[in-house]
Formats: C-alpha cells, sequence, structure tokens
C-alpha cells in the first residue's frame, strides 16, 4: 500500500492552479483582485477535485489553505477521515452559537431602539 504523503506528492504533478476573482461581500476590492485559489486535480478525468477557496486576502495564504483543504479530501478518499474534519465541526459550532448570542444583542438592542421611539412620541403629544 502506498504511503499518503507518496500519493499526495505523485498526485500533485495533476495539478491545476488559478487565481481567480473572488465574489460575495468586500465591494471593489474583492471584485477587481484576483486572489482567490481555484485548484484542479486532474488525477482523474473523469471526475477531477475542485476546490476553490478565497477566505482570506492574500493569494499566498489562500493558496495555502486551498493546499490543505485538497490533502485533507485526498487523505479523506483513500485513507482516514482528518483531523481537520472534526476541527471543522467544533469551529461551526462555536460559530453558529456565536451568531445566536449576536443576534439575541441585536433583537434586545432593537427593542431598546422601539421603546425609545414610541417614547418619544408620547412625550411630543
Amino acid at each position: 500500500m502506498l504511503d499518503i504523503e507518496q500519493l499526495i506528492n505523485g498526485r500533485r504533478k495533476n495539478l491545476e492552479i488559478n487565481f481567480i476573482r473572488g465574489t460575495g461581500p468586500g465591494g471593489q476590492k474583492i471584485n477587481k483582485t484576483s486572489s482567490t485559489c481555484q485548484l484542479i486535480d486532474h488525477s482523474d478525468p473523469v471526475s477531477p477535485i475542485v476546490i476553490k477557496y478565497g477566505g482570506e486576502r492574500s493569494r499566498e495564504q489562500n493558496l495555502k489553505r486551498a493546499m490543505e483543504i485538497w490533502e485533507d479530501k485526498i487523505r479523506d478518499m483513500f485513507y482516514e477521515k482528518p483531523e481537520r474534519t472534526i476541527k471543522r465541526g467544533i469551529e461551526k459550532k462555536i460559530k453558529q452559537k456565536k451568531d445566536k448570542i449576536r443576534f439575541v444583542a441585536k433583537k434586545r438592542t432593537s427593542t431598546i431602539k422601539r421603546a425609545r421611539k414610541i417614547s418619544d412620541y408620547d412625550e411630543e403629544e
């Protein structure tokens, strides 16, 4: 059986790296710069692996993160469940909890502002 590192290094020869323009929030800066990394693994011509990552501002960081994701996919396909998947699940739960806390705080703020508007209206009459 092949060592996982040998397999990954062998598949790197068939890897196509492109930098494309990003999408989503960020305004003019994200629309003008080509910093999103797109990896295409042509090792399997029928169904190539395509990974896009543009979460960071620099090309180098996006390339590094895209390569990590690609390596995790290869490990997952052939050998072991990557440790990163477990970490991503934990990170996702933490983010959901933070979002919920933020939503509750926003709702409280809007309630306070609404009450302020009503009391201001009552004082004018």
